[in-house]
């Protein structure tokens, strides 16, 4: 398959997403850095690879959105539908910690982040980009959008809830373009050059100790360190996921291939999975102790594989489900 690296990649993206929304109160102090690390890239991943897999012109403005209107905005409505009323009306007969207000259906059209359901927010913002970007395009270049729009966070930082976290993202997205445009001129070093692969490790460690430096500063102006950090770890998993298509590894092949298939359903739904394995494996089971990184790997591995077979037997079975939940015909 001429694109099975997509897939590896978009399958270890949504393992470190997954991973990265494990943050019980007691996690010990290794395991917050290592969040922090992978929060500086595991999103971006996937704006990147979205714009690496856009063909700018190969369809018309109006089948490009009615094409992201089934994919992005049917999931978006239907998820946010179905977890208001479920929680709307649990509210009716129980005492809820954040109980929702009739407020909370403009926000999440708004700016989903802060919202009741806050995992909304990527189809959110790719849809945004995708309503934007072709139009933009039209007249100005990919490499000029990327400055215009990495100069407006920096000077923004971030603050245009209008449009949520499009703004913070588009320039992940909009480098996917620029590099797969380029991809002929860097095969050299995408296809896995050690030197540059050292080089990418360093800088991104360097920007990793950089941008905790300034979070606990709490300085302003963070935008370049964020975009360096997330560029080069976004590139360090593409050149990764680029060397595992070509290995010898079928085992690992298969298993971040078929986490790639199924990444929109695993991102939409694990946080259900996965707290609720957390919660059995630290409260029900009373008197015993375990090992937070057995609690770890059983609440990250059910927030993988149940909402896979959620899709897989369920969401894929039915049209109407397939339709509403997936964006699919």
């Amino acid at each position: 398959m001429k694109l099975e690296w997509v897939l590896i990649a978009k399958g270890l993206g949504i393992v470190l997403v997954v991973a990265g929304h494990f943050w019980p109160a007691d996690s010990p102090a290794y395991w917050t850095e290592v969040r922090r690390v992978i929060y500086t890239f595991h999103m971006p991943l996937f704006f990147f690879l979205s714009g690496w897999l856009y063909e700018y012109g190969k369809y018309s403005y109006r089948d490009l959105m009615y094409a992201k209107t089934q994919r992005l905005l049917y999931p978006f409505a239907a998820i946010a539908v179905l977890f208001f009323l479920v929680k709307f009306t649990a509210g009716m007969f129980f005492v809820l910690e954040n109980p929702l207000v009739y407020s909370d259906l403009y926000t999440i059209l708004v700016n989903p982040i802060l919202s009741y359901i806050p995992s909304l927010w990527y189809l959110h913002s790719l849809f945004i980009i995708f309503v934007i970007y072709p139009i933009l395009r039209r007249f100005i270049s990919d490499v000029l959008l990327l400055i215009i729009f990495t100069g407006l966070n920096i000077s923004l930082d971030r603050d245009v809830s209008l449009c949520g976290t499009m703004l913070y993202n588009i320039p992940f997205f909009i480098a996917g373009i620029v590099i797969r445009n380029n991809e002929g001129k860097l095969a050299q070093w995408l296809n896995y050059s050690m030197s540059t692969f050292s080089s990418l490790m360093l800088i991104f460690i360097g920007a990793c100790y950089a941008l905790k430096i300034c979070i606990n500063r709490d300085m302003s102006g963070q935008y370049p360190i964020i975009f360096t950090a997330g560029i080069c770890g976004t590139l360090i998993v593409t050149i990764a996921s680029r060397k595992l298509a070509s290995s010898d590894m079928p085992a690992i092949r298969y298993f971040l291939t078929l986490m790639g298939m199924y990444s929109i359903s695993i991102y939409l739904f694990h946080t259900l999975f996965e707290s609720s394995t957390r919660i059995i494996l630290t409260q029900a089971i009373r008197g015993i102790q375990l090992p937070f990184e057995l609690v770890l790997v059983a609440s990250v591995a059910n927030g993988l594989l149940f909402p896979l077979a959620l899709e897989k037997f369920l969401l894929r079975k039915y049209c109407m489900t397939r339709r509403l939940f997936l964006g699919l015909h």
